[in-house]
C-alpha cells in the first residue's frame, strides 16, 4: 500500500481568496492512500463535484468585512503589519460557505450580483459544498505560524463560533412573526442577531488579536467588540431592509418572510399588547402568496420604522463609536484604532 505523502507548499499570501485555496488543492485532494485509487480521480472530475460551486462563490465579490477585521485586530497589536493569509481566509471561506447554505434555507434567488449558487449548479452539489467550506475554513488553521497552544485555541474558537452560528440560524429559521409571545420577542431577537451575526464577527477580531500574540485582555476586548459589531450591524440591515432601498430582490424581504428582526422586538418593546397583535396581523397576508399577489408592504415598513425611531441608527452608530473609544485604552496603536473607526464608518454608510 503507497503511503499518502503531504506535498510542501509556499503559499503566497499575496494572492486573491480563490487563488489562495486553489494553491492548497495539491493538498486537500490528495488521492487516498490505497492501490485501488492508483494516481488518484482527474482532477476535472473534482471540478465538476465540488470545486465549481465554491470557485463561483469566492470569485463574486464582496465587503469583506471580516477579513478587514481580522488584519484590524492583527494591526492593532502589531502596527503597520498584515496578518498571515491564512487567517482573513479562514472567515471568508467560512461566511462564504454559509451564504451557500443560507440561501438553500431561504431558497434565495440572487447572491453578490447574480443567481444564487444553488440555482446555478443545483441544491445537492451546492449544499454539499457549502458545507465542505465549512471545513476548508478551519483547516487554514494549519497554515498560520502560530504555536501548538495558540492554533488549539483557535481550533476551539472556530468549532464554538459554528456551533453558535449554527443555533442562531436555527431560531431564524424555525420562528416568524406571531410565533412568538410579544414579551419574548426582544430577546429571541437579540439572541438569533447574537449567535448568528456576532459571533463571526466576534471571532474575526479576536482570531486577528490572538494570531498577532496579543493579550488576553486586549483579545476579550476586541471579541466583545466584534459582538457588539454584528449586534449593530444587524440593527442597521434590518432597519435598511424595511426603507426599500435595497435591491429589488430584497426590498421588504424580511416583511415578506415573516422574520422577527429587530423592527419587531423594537415594537414590542413600545406597543400595549392590542396594537402589537394589530401590527402581528397586519403582517400575516405579506408572508401568503396567492392568485392576486401579495399585499403592499410599504404601509407596514413605514409603521415599523416610525416605532423604530429617526433616532434608532444614530444611537446605533454612536454605541460603535463609544466602544471604539474604549478599545483605544487598551491598545497603543492610536493610528490603527483611527482606521479602524473609518473602516466601521465605512461599513456604517453602506446600510441604508
Amino acid at each position: 500500500m503507497k503511503t499518502l505523502t503531504q506535498p510542501k507548499m509556499n503559499l503566497d499570501p499575496s494572492l486573491s481568496l480563490l487563488d489562495w485555496v486553489h494553491q492548497q488543492l495539491p493538498i486537500l485532494f490528495a488521492p487516498s492512500p490505497h492501490p485501488a485509487v492508483g494516481d488518484g480521480v482527474d482532477h476535472r472530475r473534482w471540478e465538476e463535484a465540488l470545486l465549481a460551486p465554491m470557485n463561483d462563490i469566492l470569485s463574486r465579490p464582496g465587503k469583506a468585512i471580516r477579513a478587514r477585521l481580522v488584519e484590524a485586530g492583527y494591526a492593532l497589536v502589531r502596527p503597520g503589519q498584515n496578518p498571515p493569509a491564512a487567517a482573513p481566509a479562514l472567515v471568508e471561506i467560512l461566511h462564504a460557505g454559509s451564504l451557500i447554505v443560507d440561501d438553500i434555507e431561504d431558497d434565495s434567488k440572487l447572491r453578490r450580483g447574480g443567481r444564487t449558487v444553488h440555482r446555478v449548479h443545483g441544491m445537492p452539489k451546492a449544499l454539499n459544498a457549502g458545507n465542505w467550506m465549512y471545513f476548508l475554513a478551519v483547516r487554514q488553521i494549519e497554515e498560520l505560524p502560530i504555536s501548538a497552544e495558540a492554533k488549539l485555541k483557535l481550533y476551539r474558537m472556530a468549532n464554538q463560533t459554528m456551533l453558535d452560528c449554527h443555533r442562531g440560524q436555527a431560531l431564524d429559521l424555525s420562528l416568524r412573526v406571531g410565533d412568538v409571545p410579544q414579551s419574548e420577542v426582544p430577546t429571541v431577537v437579540a439572541e438569533t442577531s447574537l449567535l448568528k451575526t456576532g459571533a463571526l464577527t466576534a471571532l474575526a477580531c479576536g482570531l486577528g488579536v490572538l494570531i498577532a500574540g496579543g493579550s488576553e485582555r486586549q483579545m476579550a476586548a476586541m471579541e466583545s467588540f466584534g459582538r457588539e459589531l454584528g449586534l449593530a450591524l444587524q440593527q442597521l440591515d434590518d432597519l435598511g431592509n424595511l426603507t426599500g432601498k435595497g435591491p429589488p430582490s430584497k426590498r421588504h424581504e424580511d416583511l415578506r418572510n415573516g422574520r422577527l428582526t429587530w423592527p419587531w422586538a423594537w415594537a414590542a418593546e413600545l406597543l400595549d399588547p392590542s396594537a402589537y397583535r394589530a401590527l402581528e396581523r397586519a403582517a400575516s397576508p405579506l408572508s401568503v402568496s396567492g392568485l392576486g399577489g401579495r399585499p403592499n408592504p410599504l404601509p407596514l415598513a413605514d409603521t415599523l420604522l416610525r416605532l423604530a425611531g429617526a433616532h434608532r441608527r444614530h444611537f446605533i452608530v454612536r454605541r460603535l463609536r463609544s466602544l471604539l473609544d474604549e478599545l483605544s485604552g487598551l491598545f497603543t496603536a492610536s493610528d490603527e484604532i483611527g482606521r479602524l473607526r473609518d473602516q466601521i464608518r465605512t461599513l456604517e454608510e453602506s446600510y441604508v
